[in-house]
């Protein structure tokens, strides 16, 4: 497997948390699992959001929420900038939307921004919880 054949895209949208980093961070920590993962390029997409009621679903989130989320990214953004050389956050950038897009949507505008041949599809929520090799797969 060459250097550049994988890559990850991982999309992000507001949630209650914010602007807390741990459910991202808990994500990025289970990348360990998978043994092929770390070091690899990543696309964090933020998927847009105005304020408004909370219909999260369609991008709208009350006033508080978007500044949480704001401050959410900011951190996610200073957090892949200090990345030591060789960690799971070492080759991350996060793509802000400028516009709600929805899971779909935001993840094609990931699949544009990623360099690789192949890229694992990662949601904000879901980390990994087993130990498994992606070179197989591959």
């Amino acid at each position: 497997m060459g250097g550049g054949q994988l890559g990850g895209v991982v999309v992000t949208s507001p949630v209650t948390s914010h602007p807390s980093t741990a459910l991202l961070e808990n994500i990025f920590a289970s990348f360990d699992l998978v043994e092929g993962l770390r070091g690899r390029e990543v696309v964090v997409v933020a998927d847009g959001a105005r304020a408004g009621k909370y219909r999260p679903k369609r991008g709208e989130v009350p006033t508080k929420v978007v500044e949480a989320y704001t401050g959410y990214l900011d951190r996610v953004e200073e957090i892949a900038k200090e990345a030591e050389p060789g960690s799971v956050w070492a080759n991350t950038r996060v793509v802000r939307l400028p516009e709600h897009r929805g899971f779909g949507h935001a993840l094609l505008a990931g699949l544009h921004e990623v360099t690789t041949e192949f890229v694992l599809v990662v949601q904000h929520d879901h980390p990994f919880t087993a130990r498994f090799s992606i070179r197989p797969v591959l």
